[in-house]
């Protein structure tokens, strides 16, 4: 995200240079958006009222950019009124990125499973695999293993979430690969897939040691070494267990 924030800052005088209105506003936005995950307030106030000044009423950028001022602006309780009129108000008007996006930040701070479920459910019906699609797919299954409906996951929940760490591991996507890595984990777990945790760590162990992330690595070794203490004998784990050893000693020596 800083990266994302350093980018974007370094292209925006050509941006302004170019004088083309579309151009500058979807920079404005994605940079309020990465300012506002890093909790940077008000240089992402200033990027999103720039783009109500600039963009056309009723735009994607513009609603996005409404939004994001919501969330800076207002208690919470009074943005998840605004943001859920907002969201019904993008999708009318076809934006329906931007109404996922605001849905998926409802659902965030929501306690009730079932509106979360909806949420997420709206946003994966559609079947686009984008972004928001993997979001909203990584979220659904980690709400369900918090509130202890394991059992709910179905086989398309499964599908979805490989696609996702699929995705996230070609495109190195480093925060959400990381998330997915986590929730799928937990998801192999709660099944009782156990095997299948050797064969998780081997693709993800490669990323983590081309990223240099021995932390990420180490613990998740130290936790196959405990699944290998129950693990039943000829399974894919058993077949690696010396390597997780030696690693584990090279990694915590």
């Amino acid at each position: 995200r800083e990266a994302c924030v350093r980018y974007l800052q370094t292209a925006m005088p050509s941006v302004r240079a170019s004088e083309v209105k579309d151009r500058l506003t979807s920079a404005l936005v994605n940079l309020a958006m990465a300012l506002l995950s890093l909790n940077r307030k008000t240089e992402a106030r200033t990027a999103a009222e720039e783009v109500v000044k600039v963009a056309a009423k009723d735009s994607s950028d513009y609603l996005q950019a409404k939004a994001t001022l919501a969330e800076i602006t207002m208690g919470r309780p009074e943005a998840v009124r605004y943001l859920k009129k907002l969201a019904s108000r993008a999708r009318n008007l076809g934006h329906l990125t931007v109404a996922d996006n605001v849905m998926l930040e409802i659902a965030s701070d929501s306690d009730n499973t079932e509106e979360k479920l909806k949420a997420f459910n709206e946003i994966k019906s559609r079947r686009e695999m984008t972004y928001n699609f993997v979001r909203a797919t990584i979220r659904r299954v980690e709400t369900l293993l918090a509130a202890g409906r394991a059992a709910d996951l179905t086989g398309v929940d499964r599908e979805d979430l490989l696609y996702s760490y699929q995705l996230a591991y070609s495109q190195r996507m480093s925060n959400i690969f990381d998330w997915c890595h986590r929730v799928y984990w937990r998801y192999l777990t709660a099944i009782k897939a156990r095997g299948q945790l050797g064969e998780l760590f081997m693709y993800s162990s490669f990323v983590w040691r081309l990223s240099g992330n021995a932390e990420r690595e180490t613990e998740y070794l130290l936790l196959l070494h405990e699944e290998h203490k129950r693990d039943v004998p000829g399974s894919f784990l058993g077949s690696i267990i010396g390597y997780i050893t030696r690693r584990l000693t090279a990694l915590t020596r």
